[in-house]
């Protein structure tokens, strides 16, 4: 891209110096605005122009940093002169939908929905539009179509590049994801089951009412999944994994019946398949401490503990093992002045912002919400695109607001 006088060069290599501090999370030198930035947006796409390729998934980079750094019109004007292709449009259509302009966006993923059959995310997201445009009759057709593409299809494309948590949103309030669901384990019954097993627990274990729904699903998953049992007989990888992936509904569902020896079994079985998965008791033990004496519920947390303790015994330099038994502890309310020790303990190892927000929530969780303040605003600096760090600097302001101090 070099001219006679290096001034393209000259002015794209200091562009580029500051847009990777930006990806990096740094501030740039004598940073005031973005104009180093479209200057070398123009230069490079004048020179990508001239070279006759196709600027589409340089434009669509920038958007995305320059809506990260406020311009959202100056993402939406380059991203609509920038050649089409699936993330640039995905990306106005979001763009479009935040600033107000629903109906274009609207039809921007109707486009897409034509060249991708069978993405159920994409279909999600262009239903919702159509349905808060009121152009209800299109959502219908798209409906309908949908169903045939994915009864045509040999393998749902959309599945596979799926992301749960992003669905999280969807699957409280879309209608489509039951429907959806349907159509999957009818079509594809070891991959639709185990689809709809994970979205509704990811549901079942924020609200506990919508346990049955997910424990039928789950109960479904695990009969699909395991065949003619054979893979009960091995003691590998597989079986764990689908048991990992039904105990804990099992869990929250005997919790839902109140049933004391139930919940014990499962939360037992569980510790005996993987001993240190952590997340079981995380998402398990704050209902179960709703229903059952503290008592019972400590010792089933002392199972998970202990287990955590002695990995930490014999290797005690391992920070992974000290954050998460110090998350644990956190999230269990449980062992709080062990849990700031072993927090301390994976911090001093490695200053990892990972370590730093599990520091932060066990200050949280010890009524010390300045100081757990001060230690997401750290991790904040230190990775100031992870909506983690965002979240739990609002939720521990809010706890220091007069109402709450």
């Amino acid at each position: 891209m070099q001219e006679e006088n290096g001034t393209a060069e000259g002015a794209i290599r200091a562009a580029f110096e500051i847009m990777n501090d930006l990806h990096e999370g740094r501030k740039p030198k004598d940073w005031t605005d973005l104009e180093p930035l479209r200057e070398m947006v123009f230069v490079v796409r004048q020179r990508i122009g001239e070279l006759r390729r196709d600027d589409s998934l340089f434009c669509w980079a920038i958007a995305i940093l320059m809506k990260e750094l406020g311009d959202t019109k100056g993402a939406i004007a380059l991203l609509r002169e920038s050649r089409e292709n699936m993330n640039s449009e995905g990306e106005l259509a979001n763009l479009l939908a935040k600033s107000g302009q629903t109906d274009i966006a609207a039809t921007i993923m109707k486009r897409l929905m034509a060249s991708s059959p069978g993405n159920y995310f994409l279909f999600l997201q262009t239903a919702d539009l159509l349905e808060r445009t009121g152009r209800h009759s299109e959502l219908d057709t798209l409906r309908f179509r949908e169903l045939s593409a994915v009864h045509a299809l040999p393998v749902v494309s959309g599945v596979r590049r799926m992301e749960l948590d992003s669905l999280e949103e969807f699957a409280q309030e879309r209608p489509e994801m039951e429907w959806i669901a349907e159509r999957w384990r009818r079509l594809y019954p070891e991959l639709g089951s185990r689809v709809e097993s994970s979205w509704r627990y990811l549901l079942a274990k924020k609200d506990l009412e919508k346990v049955p729904a997910a424990y039928s699903a789950a109960s479904r998953n695990l009969f699909v999944r395991a065949g003619d049992g054979e893979i009960f007989l091995a003691d590998d990888t597989r079986t764990r994994i689908l048991l990992l992936d039904v105990l804990p509904v099992f869990c929250l569902q005997a919790i839902h019946q109140k049933s004391l020896e139930n919940t014990d079994r499962w939360i037992r079985m569980a510790h005996r398949v993987e001993p240190t998965q952590i997340q079981i008791p995380i998402d398990v033990l704050p209902w179960a401490d709703k229903v059952f004496p503290k008592e019972t519920v400590d010792g089933w947390f002392d199972l998970y503990y202990q287990s955590m303790v002695r990995a930490i015994e014999a290797f005690p330099n391992d920070a992974v093992s000290l954050n998460n038994t110090a998350w644990l502890c956190a999230l269990c309310g449980r062992n709080l002045d062990k849990a700031k020790e072993f927090a301390d303990r994976a911090v001093a190892i490695r200053r990892d912002p990972t370590y730093l927000d599990t520091l932060a929530e066990v200050e949280f969780r010890r009524g010390r919400a300045r100081e757990a303040l001060e230690l997401s605003q750290q991790c904040r600096e230190m990775e100031p695109r992870d909506d983690q760090h965002k979240k739990q600097i609002r939720r521990f302001s809010k706890a220091l607001t007069p109402e709450h101090e």
